[in-house]
């Protein structure tokens, strides 16, 4: 559960590889802008410092307690 929520703070959250080839990051980004939540978005990063992240996505209201999981399969395709 998010207890709290600093002014336009964040976090991302999944995994990280410094032995990438292309894709370095691949995770979720919780942050702002906290007037209305914190958005809950999926965001890769390339080893050259490209970002991907979708403008919006689920609002994380701090206080209430969501359900959710990240999963990852490197095999997947």
């Amino acid at each position: 559960m998010l207890a709290s929520g600093g002014v336009d703070s964040g976090a991302n959250i999944g995994w990280f590889s410094s032995e990438a080839i292309e894709v370095s990051t691949i995770g979720v980004s919780i942050g702002g802008p906290t007037r209305v939540g914190h958005y809950f978005r999926p965001i890769v990063q390339t080893v050259t410092g490209t970002r991907r992240l979708t403008k919006d996505g689920p609002v994380i209201v701090p206080g209430k307690a969501y359900e959710w999981s990240l999963l990852y399969d490197r095999a997947g395709a």
